[in-house]
Parts: C-alpha cells; sequence; structure tokens
C-alpha cells in the first residue's frame, strides 16, 4: 500500500537522488505539483514535484517564497520550476507547510512558462 497524504502545494522535506551538474539532490524541501486524485490513489506509486533552494534568481521559473509558519520554510526560497521530478513517495519524509492559494499560481504560472503549456 501507498502513502495517500501527499497533496498539491504542499512543501515535503524529501530525500532527493543525488543530482548531476546544476541538478538538486539530498535531502531538501520539495512542493508537490501532481495533482490529488494521482496523489491519493494507493495505486499509483509516485508524486511529482519541483525542488525548493535558498538560492535563486530572479528568473521567470524562479518563484520567490517568504518564509512563513504555514509554509514552513525558516529563509526566504526560491521554487526551481526547471527541477520537475517524479519520485516514488518513500522519499517524502515531513510534510513542512502549504503554500497559500496565490503561491500555488505563481508556481502553476512558473510551470507553464518552463514547460511551453
Amino acid at each position: 500500500m501507498t502513502r495517500t497524504d501527499i497533496r498539491r502545494g504542499d512543501i515535503w522535506w524529501i530525500d532527493w537522488p543525488q543530482g548531476r551538474g546544476s541538478e538538486q539532490g539530498g535531502r531538501r524541501p520539495g512542493v508537490v505539483v501532481q495533482s490529488d486524485g494521482a496523489n491519493r490513489s494507493p495505486y499509483y506509486p509516485n508524486t511529482i514535484a519541483v525542488a525548493v533552494s535558498r538560492q535563486g534568481r530572479d528568473i521567470p521559473f524562479h518563484v520567490r517564497l517568504e518564509a512563513s509558519a504555514e509554509n514552513g520554510l525558516v529563509t526566504d526560497s526560491f521554487v526551481k520550476c526547471e527541477q520537475v521530478v517524479t519520485l516514488g513517495k518513500e522519499p517524502f519524509e515531513s510534510r513542512m507547510g502549504r503554500l497559500t492559494g496565490e503561491d500555488m499560481r505563481r508556481v502553476e504560472l512558473a510551470l507553464r512558462r518552463v514547460l511551453k503549456l
């Protein structure tokens, strides 16, 4: 049975696979961007997330987040929407918090830009 407590818009501590070059790797936050229908399914073992980092740039693919009690971040950070990854649900260690509706809309816009949707 696969975990079903992961939700779109949540920020989780994730044990990312070892990255190469500029890929994110190791234990770091990530934002869940997969639909809740797939996240809740006990028969679908994967979810899709994007990396969060304390470092980012003023580019359309990086969404700046201010640290808050709601999102669980302790320092201002960036959602790096060009770093999308499909992972099994096992690396999702603990839920840190949740994006506001407005922050999630900004992430969605950045994903549309980077994926040209």
